[in-house]
């Protein structure tokens, strides 16, 4: 639906619904491109899916009809607003429903009883939107441009984090671990939750283990940002001045004092003390004991806490006319040089390919007609096709794959990664072939992304075969059977022509051109 903002501006009416470990939200806003989200109503419906699934790998019955009474509910005050089910509520949910031995039963009664669709979203995807949400913050706070900065939001399945070195992501990543992995078995009652001491401890040692061998740093103490339900309740609590646009900080000592407030009551007295959904008090101290954990591995005595929601980052995304504007496309490549400097990558070879893939790609548009995501994927490609090496130099391309495929790269799905990898494991070696199971498996519109962009990345490859950037391509000439690679060289391109007519195969294969090297000729002065 869309209706004038302020004067002559448009904006439209969207909502979005988060389906959580331990509750379902809605929230209905007013979206507009170059004005920022306005918040109309939030909607908020306690339901345990978490408990659920991760205790019993199962959604219930009865959380079934809770969650199609608490939609029902939703859809009834969107109405009011004259929002449409299919063109203005988007819906999505996490771990808590994807891991689900029964998520698409659920799903499907979902959509039977109310319209509505449920997008599963991955981590990275929740990183995505995270990054957007974020972003208020980013250009508020100087501090968390200036330094090291760590968000980390914890759920009741996974804990999402995602680093940060002067505002740049240098690191997102994804671990399986939550307050209702971390608890120990459920009492005899079936009613109360507690945080086994011993697992949380190991596990948040490993994850803090993880983000500094792969946030490629060697600053020990970032600035810790929390996110979530419990981390604000926390901000709350303290007694400080809590604003929902700011962040907050905490002294390790003041977290530990509210830890020791809550080990006294059982969770229905959490609820009614603090006026929060029994869910929510039944992992309140696993949360807060996690956020003192990760603060001790990091050596710091202050957390910071922050109120963005994956929701904001949903309401971001409706916003913007596209996910890959220039700023997002450079956290994403960031995120691979990262993982390429981790495996120890020529980094001047690299960016050399990365350089004449694009020059390539953008001779061929008329021939692909691929867009910005697939020129993403290229460069990602690009900068990471030798990570291999880092295994084996033999077959390498090969072990180039399996790396790419088991990174994590901020702002990338996992399938889009794994597209990534295939464009590397192609950058030399055999091209695609039927009998490669996963190639074979992948739609044709995919095969053919695959294609196009591993022959231009070969020949990328091949004009710094020697890893010596000495050829440097200024400008591409596109004839009817060949195209025309113009340089200035005055060395012997002799090893860049014997490659290239070795890689240049595929590139015949697939828009039906050879490629050559041609010395440019350089004009005489007066």
């Amino acid at each position: 639906m869309s209706t004038s903002f302020g004067n002559s501006s448009e904006y439209e009416l969207k909502a979005v619904i988060d389906i959580g470990s331990t509750s379902i939200r809605m929230v209905m806003a007013e979206v507009h491109p170059e004005k920022e989200v306005r918040i109309l109503e939030s909607l908020t419906q306690s339901v345990s899916l978490g408990r659920d699934t991760f205790t019993k790998r199962r959604i219930s019955s009865s959380s079934i009809v809770l969650c199609i009474d608490a939609l029902r509910d939703f859809l009834a005050v969107a109405k009011n607003y004259q929002l449409n089910i299919e063109k203005d509520i988007r819906a999505v949910a996490t771990s808590a429903v994807s891991e689900a031995s029964n998520h698409l039963e659920f799903m499907d009664r979902i959509f039977t009883a109310t319209g509505i669709e449920i997008n599963l979203i991955s981590g990275a995807e929740v990183n995505r939107l995270t990054y957007f949400a974020i972003q208020p913050y980013l250009n508020k706070h100087e501090i968390l441009r200036k330094q090291h900065a760590l968000f980390i939001e914890m759920g009741g399945g996974s804990t999402e984090l995602i680093g940060l070195k002067n505002g740049k992501i240098s690191f997102s990543h994804t671990h399986r671990l939550g307050f209702y992995r971390l608890s120990e078995s459920v009492d005899k009652t079936g009613m109360e939750l507690r945080p086994s001491q011993e697992l949380l401890h190991m596990e948040l040692h490993t994850l803090v283990r993880n983000f500094q061998e792969q946030s490629a740093t060697t600053v020990q103490r970032p600035v810790l940002v929390f996110m979530g339900g419990e981390a604000r309740l926390a901000a709350q609590l303290s007694g400080k001045d809590w604003k929902v646009d700011a962040i907050t900080s905490l002294r390790y000592g003041e977290v530990e004092k509210l830890i020791q407030r809550i080990q006294k009551l059982r969770p229905e007295q959490i609820a009614t003390r603090y006026q929060i959904a029994y869910e929510e008090a039944q992992t309140l101290e696993a949360a807060w004991s996690s956020y003192l954990q990760i603060a001790k591995e990091f050596g710091v005595k202050r957390i910071y806490i922050c109120n963005a929601t994956m929701r904001d980052g949903l309401l971001s995304e409706l916003r913007a006319s596209s996910t890959w504007q220039d700023d997002f496309i450079a956290h994403v490549l960031h995120s691979a040089k990262n993982v390429a400097r981790r495996y120890q990558v020529d980094m001047n070879h690299a960016r050399h390919v990365c350089d004449h893939a694009l020059l390539l790609f953008e001779a061929l548009k008329k021939e692909h007609q691929l867009g910005v995501r697939e020129q993403v994927f290229l460069q990602v490609a690009s900068w990471l096709h030798d990570v291999g090496h880092f295994v084996d130099t033999t077959a390498h391309h090969k072990h180039s794959r399996y790396l790419i495929e088991n990174s994590q790269i901020f702002g990338l799905s996992p399938q889009e990664i794994k597209l990534c990898a295939m464009i590397a494991r192609y950058h030399r070696g055999a091209t695609p072939k039927n009998s490669h199971a996963d190639y074979q498996e992948l739609p044709r519109r995919l095969r053919r992304v695959v294609n196009n962009l591993a022959s231009i990345l070969r020949i990328a490859e091949a004009l710094d075969a020697s890893h010596s950037q000495r050829v440097t391509i200024h400008r591409i000439e596109v004839k009817e059977d060949r195209l025309e690679l113009l340089h200035a060289c005055d060395k012997s391109v002799v090893p860049e022509e014997m490659v290239l007519e070795r890689l240049g195969k595929m590139i015949r294969q697939v828009y039906g051109r050879s490629v050559m090297l041609k010395k440019r000729k350089l004009r005489k002065s007066v």
